[in-house]
């Protein structure tokens, strides 16, 4: 279900906010998220038996 609060996660701290929702209001997967204000592009979401897993990538290097 798209409203469906198990489906929908909300992501704040440690530099990282946005919102993940499992199943969209259409189907697919539905990530937005920033990392130290910069947005992710392309994010795509695997949901796998050991959880969720995020891969996206940003225009700078995040590494310190």
């Amino acid at each position: 279900m798209a409203f469906d609060s198990a489906n929908h996660f909300v992501v704040n701290g440690a530099g990282i906010e946005g919102v993940i929702d499992i199943t969209g209001l259409y189907g697919d997967a539905v990530v937005s998220l920033t990392v130290d204000g910069e947005a992710l592009r392309a994010p795509s979401l695997e949901s796998t038996r050991q959880g969720i897993t995020i891969r996206a990538s940003c225009r700078r290097s995040l590494t310190t």
